[in-house]
């Protein structure tokens, strides 16, 4: 983008600049601050952004439509609009949103499409999300896992026909600030980069009397470079929980450790990093490796990946732990026990709460 050199804000424009600043910080409350990267990056959108947004849909459309991912999304929609929650995974216990709600959050899918800055675009998600989280009902009373949520957007996904949710996340991807993703923000919009390769990438298992479902624990789930399963082991019952995470593919290891040391609030992260455990031996995975291709690599052998502290000292159990519920510091999960426990650990995983693009807090 060539801009003139006359156009450029000059001295006077820097200081109408600083006291429009002054003034909005006498405004302010005892607890309130002004975001300044936030403004000026909304500020570039509107002047760079906007005048190349068509431009930039094109190119993505083009990329999308030559690797045939357009087409197989649609594809995948149609034959998977009209199926049960069970046909996905989603457990007997989960009821996912009704058909109202169903439609309100494929509204707010359209007006995401719709939308012009991708600010805008990312609000429209986690209003979305929210959507998902107050229309779904777990009748055991507790709140929607992590684990749980990922199968009921799957569903969303394909009912409420977001072929475009792909090009979307990436276009949010490319532009937004990386410190805005950081948080719940950038988790959801990550779990919408996996439910889209999900739905894309697994075929159906036939099942008796010619349904079919998506089976979240069968073997070939963890070939799905969009999931990746992790074993964190609870160091004061030497229990095992089992996590499925949603990633983008080629996502590193120091993400990895950062999006779960964020679900579970831990606040010592640096003690604490990603194994990879083949027949029972773990070896430390370094910030820059793969772990989805590290696993690749351990084709006909007993293969896990596990979070837990750096000094921990564990005898690793010989067989897979039973896939376990997520998030929500009420979760019930189901456990494998280990031989040994080491110290007490004070992490817990909290209560959903999702962040506007904005920073405002929502808690669903």
């Amino acid at each position: 983008v060539h801009v003139r050199h006359e156009e450029l804000p000059g001295e006077a424009r820097q200081g109408d600049f600083a006291a429009e600043v002054q003034k909005a910080r006498a405004q302010l409350k005892s607890d309130e601050f002004l975001n300044l990267d936030s403004i000026l990056e909304e500020v570039m959108h509107k002047l760079v952004i906007l005048p190349l947004r068509e431009h930039l849909y094109g190119l993505f459309v083009d990329y999308y439509s030559q690797s045939g991912d357009i087409q197989l999304i649609v594809e995948k929609v149609r034959s998977t609009a009209g199926r049960s929650p069970a046909a996905f995974g989603i457990k007997g216990n989960v009821i996912p949103p009704s058909a109202t709600a169903m439609r309100q959050i494929a509204t707010l899918f359209v007006r995401l499409q719709e939308a012009e800055l991708p600010l805008v675009k990312l609000d429209l998600l986690l209003a979305a999300v929210s959507a998902i989280f107050e229309g779904t009902t777990c009748l055991n009373g507790q709140q929607l896992s992590a684990d749980d949520f990922l199968p009921v957007l799957v569903m969303v996904v394909a009912h409420c026909g977001f072929v475009g949710a792909e090009i979307e996340a990436e276009y949010m991807w490319g532009l937004l600030q990386p410190s805005l993703l950081s948080g719940e923000a950038g988790y959801y919009l990550t779990a919408l980069c996996s439910a889209v390769h999900v739905l894309k990438n697994f075929k159906f298992n036939e099942q008796e009397g010619g349904t079919s479902t998506l089976d979240w624990d069968s073997s070939t789930m963890p070939n799905c470079s969009s999931v990746l399963r992790v074993i964190i082991p609870d160091e004061y019952n030497g229990s095992i929980q089992t996590r499925t995470l949603p990633i983008r593919p080629h996502t590193t290891t120091k993400e990895v450790c950062r999006i779960i040391a964020h679900k579970a609030r831990i606040t010592n992260a640096q003690d604490y990093g990603l194994f990879k455990l083949i027949d029972g031996e773990e070896t430390l995975l370094h910030d820059t490796e793969c772990p989805q291709d590290v696993r690749m690599t351990a084709k006909g052998k007993h293969f896990m990946i596990a979070y837990k502290r750096i000094d921990a000292k564990i005898a690793w159990p010989t067989v897979t732990p039973n896939t376990a519920t997520v998030a929500g510091s009420n979760a019930t999960t189901n456990t494998v026990h280990s031989t040994t426990a080491a110290t007490t650990t004070n992490t817990s995983l909290s209560n959903h709460t999702i962040a506007t693009a904005s920073d405002n807090q929502l808690k669903v």
